[in-house]
């Protein structure tokens, strides 16, 4: 009922998050979930979820997030080359922007050795500029919080908006439309049958 009501308002796809080594994965996407997503007509791509404010990239592992993401992510079911976007926020006060791009481009390198494609997610309190953002050489798609967060020559392809409620049940509404480049992140959706 809640799909149906997602697509009857126009909503094409759901982004879904996949967890964090060590956290509950309870409220993140399922095999399930994305088999009902895409029988709707809808796609779906994933990020992995932050950790809390004031966290330190240097501190914690890259190749391990993303490889636990990965996993997941590949569990779930999503297909080869869908964006998997990482979530930059939360951690200026604690780190250098050294730090946080040593920790990305180990997070999105990755991905593309594991057969996604490797996205940014920019929100508040990020340690990294829309230089360092689109120097990441294998992040291809880049998508802003709220605050229309600068990507140098690339652009942002995702801009959230504000949250709304749809049948009791919270959302983050995102516009999805070509960068500078004329790119749109890649999404999974249903296998379409041979004509």
């Amino acid at each position: 009922m809640l799909r149906a009501e997602l697509r009857r308002q126009g909503f094409l796809g759901v982004v879904r998050y996949v967890p964090l080594p060590g956290n509950n994965p309870a409220l993140d996407i399922t095999a399930n979930e994305l088999e009902a997503i895409l029988a709707d007509g809808m796609g779906s791509w994933w990020v992995q979820h932050v950790r809390f404010p004031g966290w330190r990239p240097g501190a914690c592992d890259a190749e391990a997030d993303a490889r636990h993401a990965v996993e997941f992510a590949k569990a779930a079911g999503y297909a080869p080359g869908t964006h998997g976007f990482a979530d930059a926020e939360g951690m200026a006060a604690s780190t250098t922007e050294a730090e946080a791009v040593a920790f990305y481009r180990a997070w999105t390198r990755v991905l593309v050795a594991e057969g996604f494609s490797a996205g940014m997610y920019a929100g508040y309190d990020d340690a990294l500029t829309a230089v360092d953002l689109y120097e990441l050489p294998d992040a291809t798609s880049y998508w802003s919080d709220m605050a229309k967060r600068k990507v140098a020559v690339r652009g942002t392809a995702v801009v959230q908006e504000a949250q709304v409620t749809i049948l009791g049940v919270p959302f983050d509404p995102n516009v999805v439309a070509p960068d500078f480049k004329g790119e749109t992140p890649f999404w999974t959706v249903a296998a379409q049958p041979n004509a």
